[in-house]
């Protein structure tokens, strides 16, 4: 990738990707993989390559989700569940119905964007409305782990509950999801793919360090629901 400065002192980015000299090897690379780059007013341009696995159809996401996170109003997870299937109808609005099943690296999982997260039971902010990426997310959990723990033990048993568990489809989108509240307000230059759902695996599985590239090379990898065109 070459990164390049405008006169007008903006920047931009642009790229050659080399696919080698077998054939069958370039046409599966070009089937399989999809890079997208996206223009902020900023004139700052991401990029994210995501292995697409196959298109789904919104019903199946739908069953994903109410199989991890039935919606049952006496549980104590209602509101929460409530809600969240809310954000996905959302972004399913958005995107108008164009749904896929895709496989991250290491760079996509570290730049996945948080909008607004409070601690459950309590108005202490993990993300504010601006938002944050997981890599910022666990770089601050890191260093205050067991404050963010002492003062919020709702929030981190749900963290801690995913220590050392296989990992599970989490659910994105290519954009956030306009004037639908506090979560709308995340600021979209921070990267291209938004979290809709996983926050609390996400960040376990960042701060066991399993996203880090030389790890996450060598085992099993992430897969995402993704709302939006690839």
């Amino acid at each position: 990738m070459i990164l390049a400065r405008s006169s007008n002192g903006r920047t931009t980015v642009s790229g050659t990707v080399y696919l080698g000299s077998s054939p069958s090897l370039a046409a599966d690379t070009i089937c399989t993989y999809f890079s997208r780059w996206i223009q902020f007013e900023s004139q700052v341009w991401y990029s994210y390559k995501v292995k697409k696995l196959k298109k789904i159809s919104y019903e199946e996401v739908v069953s994903f989700f109410e199989k991890e996170h039935p919606i049952d109003e006496t549980s104590v997870h209602f509101a929460g569940n409530y809600w969240a299937m809310k954000h996905l109808e959302w972004a399913n609005d958005v995107a108008k119905g164009v749904w896929s099943l895709c496989e991250l690296d290491s760079d996509d999982i570290f730049g996945i964007v948080f909008s607004r997260h409070t601690a459950e039971d309590s108005e202490n902010i993990l993300v504010d409305e601006e938002g944050m990426t997981l890599r910022n997310a666990v770089a601050y959990l890191k260093s205050h782990e067991r404050e963010y723990a002492e003062q919020n033990p709702d929030c981190w048993s749900k963290i801690m509950y995913w220590q050392d568990k296989p990992f599970t489809p989490v659910l994105l989108s290519t954009k956030p999801t306009p004037n639908k509240g506090s979560r709308s307000n995340v600021n979209s230059e921070l990267g291209s793919l938004f979290h809709q759902d996983g926050l609390h695996r996400l960040i376990r599985w960042g701060l066991d360090g399993r996203f880090e590239e030389e790890a996450y090379s060598k085992g099993e990898k992430l897969t995402a629901f993704i709302s939006g065109q690839l």
